[in-house]
């Protein structure tokens, strides 16, 4: 079977490159309308080789869906509901979806591609078809990405036929293929457009092509977030090098301080929900998260396991998000590129360096330095560590890659300081994109490595990327840094266009043979068909309970079970949320690029031992309304025990429908929520005293209106811990508040509240053997989280809360006590 698709795609790329040698394509059509025509028959070459190297999508786009099952139905779940916002001008809550209930901001927990929302926007509405608005935006990338690269290699080769073959790497060059997955890894159409309005602004200084660029910059972070960080290092890059030339003109830092301005202003409001998150709910990417999704040196040299040539070849080499293969061609006419373009620099003559004393006696000194660590090097290789004394000094090396590291930058640095380097650097370091993009070609490369460098799993030292991660704003939020590699393929091909522009002019007369083994040869690299897909049931054909759900009145809330158990697993969610599309309830169930706490809770602890009284308080805690258990999902032994012991629960669910093999329970919740919004005046505390069984200095911080400060047992919490006040004249009392701050799992892990009038004979007023964690007070206010424990109406003096339960884990702390009447 895959021989067949590699003789389509040969065929295919013989008649691509005989359309590329048409008239409309040579380099006599200078007018207008011959400009207008050949990007018109190219846009309509790469619509048909999208097609083909997407082949079967087209064939079903409104039941298939690219890539395997996860990431896929999340985006055509974000696509749809984002329009439905749109559609029904709900601005104020666009970022509030039905997703991680009761939590809100949910659509901000992963990347929310505005703009892609806005492109798949017309399909959703008119057709209501979310799959198939979905194919329409991951389609048109692929030739939107091809064109716009077509327009910035053409400006820099001047060769059409070449650019149009540097269009079409970047658009299928394999890691994009082995990231299908990911419609906002296929949307880095805005990147050519970037680059090729910089390069018109610096050559005419006119104000509108940085307006143009500065336009694209946020198209594309509106589409991919990623690939808008990832180029400013490089913008920057561009902007120091040129404003060399062009420093005393006043129009110039004008314009860059506007259109930085400009940026800023659009994108705060858009992204502020990011930054907000992360301060609301500590999310963060831990340096572990960052390397192991980053490159290892060998990755460089791994293809998709879909790629018809590579990949079998290059199966052993391949870690998660680490096929960064460009293929042998695609290197080839690079490496003709480069060579090419280094021929056709002007040569320059570097100045004659002027060496002072002081540098040479610093230069001796880095010399000593750079002998001592190798010296170390080798003896940490060797032994595993390196310790050594100076005088009162120990110095402890445990880690060879840190002496690696400082070795190769004290290498780097003389090399700096040796006579004639730097002068030399100064004078090839000038404007013009061949030097440009080869510096971004080789550091993105670098960058892609991540924090760590590794080579076949051995670190080897620490990485440019480390400076990006801890000093960059935006970077340590970054997961995946091997998808630098979307850069370093945008330079590739540039100089993809250099290589094979080149060579059509070394032998003219045999263009149209040239044309006719580059494209074919190329395409059978790129080839990675069939494309790996999946089904997806749409309208009629959806399970039958969310059809009977989306008869149901809103607003209802909705827990699906069984949940993931382990976070591998956690795509299985995909699932519900793209059915929540056909009966719009609010899911506690949810699939993101991050996860709130209450959800890891939920699956991996609170409703593990369905059912049991934590699973139970727990659905009234969150207010659901609907329990759905889809029977097929349960082993047959786990679900007769199940439904065993649901028997004894009847009390509080109640089986409301069955649709074949999913189950729907209604939860019987007496309004328990109301315990938060509960309106009642606060007791003065003026006239207390506290008592705990842990005796502590800071037990008055139970009462001392301050929330810095805290009462906590310090350790597991053990039975008979307890809190106790003597208000110091009787009061009526209905409710206990205990603020726990940020420690949201801080709460008494079972208790016992008992009243007193004389301070001897006391009565329980409420007994709960395993309370529940508050969760949706966290989901809230997570830095305010509060337990609240209702209580019947009753006058006392004495009041005191015991702890029945063990927690190991945590402590239970208080910030503030609270009592209201």
């Amino acid at each position: 079977m895959p021989s067949i698709y590699l003789a389509i795609t040969f065929v295919f790329g013989i008649i691509v490159a005989l359309g590329a040698n048409n008239h409309l394509f040579s380099q006599t059509s200078q007018t207008l309308s011959g400009k207008i025509a050949a990007q018109s028959l190219l846009l309509v070459m790469l619509i048909i080789l999208t097609l083909v190297m997407t082949y079967p999508l087209i064939c079903h786009p409104g039941k298939l869906l690219p890539g395997q099952e996860g990431d896929p139905l999340l985006n055509t779940w974000l696509l749809a509901w984002s329009a439905r916002k749109i559609a029904n001008a709900e601005i104020s809550t666009f970022l509030d979806a039905n997703i991680f209930y009761p939590h809100s901001c949910t659509l901000a927990y992963t990347d929310y591609m505005p703009l892609n929302t806005i492109l798949a926007l017309p399909v959703n509405l008119l057709s209501d078809d979310a799959v198939a608005a979905y194919n329409f935006v991951f389609l048109l990338s692929f030739i939107l990405t091809g064109f716009n690269l077509y327009l910035l290699a053409h400006h820099l080769s001047g060769d059409r036929r070449a650019a149009f073959v540097a269009a079409l790497f970047f658009a299928f060059f394999p890691w994009k293929m082995a990231s299908i997955h990911h419609l906002q890894i296929q949307s880095g159409q805005w990147l050519p457009l970037i680059f090729l309005c910089y390069h018109k602004f610096w050559q005419t200084r006119c104000q509108r092509w940085l307006l143009a660029m500065t336009v694209f910059w946020i198209f594309q972070f509106l589409s991919c977030g990623y690939y808008g960080l990832f180029v400013m290092p490089f913008i920057a890059i561009f902007t120091a090098v040129e404003l060399r030339q062009h420093y005393g003109d006043r129009r110039v830092w004008l314009g860059l301080l506007g259109c930085s301005l400009l940026g800023l202003l659009v994108l705060f409001p858009l992204f502020y929900p990011y930054i907000y998150l992360k301060q609301q709910m500590g999310f963060r990417r831990s340096f572990a998260e960052m390397i192991y999704f980053s490159a290892d040196i060998r990755s460089f040299f791994a293809a998709p396991a879909s790629n018809c040539i590579w990949g079998s070849i290059t199966a052993s080499w391949r870690k998660p998000e680490g096929e960064l293969f460009f293929g042998v061609i695609a290197l080839l006419l690079a490496a003709i590129g480069i060579v090419s373009g280094k021929k056709s620099l002007p040569k320059l003559k570097p100045a004659a360096p002027l060496v002072h004393r002081r540098l040479r006696l610093a230069g001796h000194v880095v010399s000593g330095l750079l002998l001592f660590l190798a010296i170390v090097v080798v003896l940490t290789l060797k032994n595993g560590s390196c310790h050594f004394e100076i005088g009162a000094w120990r110095i402890d090396i445990t880690h060879p890659h840190l002496a690696v590291t400082w070795f190769g930058l004290l290498a780097l640095l003389r090399l700096l300081m040796q006579p004639g380097v730097r002068s030399y650097l100064n004078a090839w370091f000038q404007p013009g994109p061949y030097k440009f993009y080869l510096l971004m070609l080789a550091l993105s490369l670098l960058l892609c490595l991540g924090p760590y460098i590794y080579c076949c799993r051995h670190l080897i030292c620490v990485g440019p990327y480390y400076l990006l991660a801890r000093f960059v704003p935006g970077f340590d939020g970054v997961r995946v840094p091997a998808r630098f590699i979307m850069i370093a393929a945008l330079a590739l091909s540039i100089f993809i266009a250099y290589g094979v522009s080149w060579l059509l002019r070394q032998w003219p007369r045999h263009s149209p043979w040239l044309l006719g083994v580059i494209v074919p040869l190329l395409m059978l690299e790129l080839c990675c068909l069939p494309l790996v897909n999946f089904p997806v049931a749409t309208a009629k054909n959806i399970p039958a309970v969310y059809r009977w759900l989306g008869q149901q009145p809103q607003p209802k809330v909705i827990l699906e079970m069984p949940l993931p158990h382990k976070l591998e697993e956690t795509w299985q969610e995909t699932y519900y949320m793209y059915y929540s599309l056909y009966h719009g309830k609010q899911l506690v169930n949810g699939y993101s690029g991050y996860f709130p706490h209450s959800y890891f809770y939920l699956c991996r602890t609170g409703m593990r031992d369905f059912p049991s009284p934590l699973a139970m308080g727990l659905l009234r805690e969150l207010g659901i309304d609907y329990l759905i258990l889809h029977r097929h999902k349960y082993p047959p032994e786990a679900w007769r025990q199940m439904t065993t012991r649901l028997k004894g629960y009847h009390d509080r669910l109640q089986l409301e429908r069955c649709c074949g093999s999913s189950y729907v329970y209604r939860v019987v919740s007496n309004n328990y929520l109301d315990k938060y919004h509960f309106q009642g005046k606060s007791l003065s505390a003026k006239k207390w005293r506290v008592m705990a069984s842990r005796k502590n200095r800071l037990v008055r911080a139970l009462i001392d209106g301050n929330l810095d400060s805290y009462w906590t047992t310090g350790d597991n919490q053990r039975p008979w811990d307890f809190v106790a006040i003597d208000l110091g004249q009787p009061g009526v009392v209905a409710r206990i508040v205990m603020e726990l701050g940020a420690q949201v799992w801080h709460y008494p892990g079972g208790y016992r509240v008992e009243i007193s009038q004389d301070g001897n004979n006391w009565q329980a007023l409420v007994v709960e053997p395993e309370a529940v964690p508050p969760l949706w007070s966290f989901s809230k206010q997570p830095h305010a989280v509060k337990f609240v424990i209702p209580l019947p109406r009753q006058r006392c003096r004495y009041l005191r809360i015991i702890q029945t339960n063990s927690q190991r884990h945590h402590p239970w702390t208080i910030y503030e006590l609270r009592l209201f009447k």
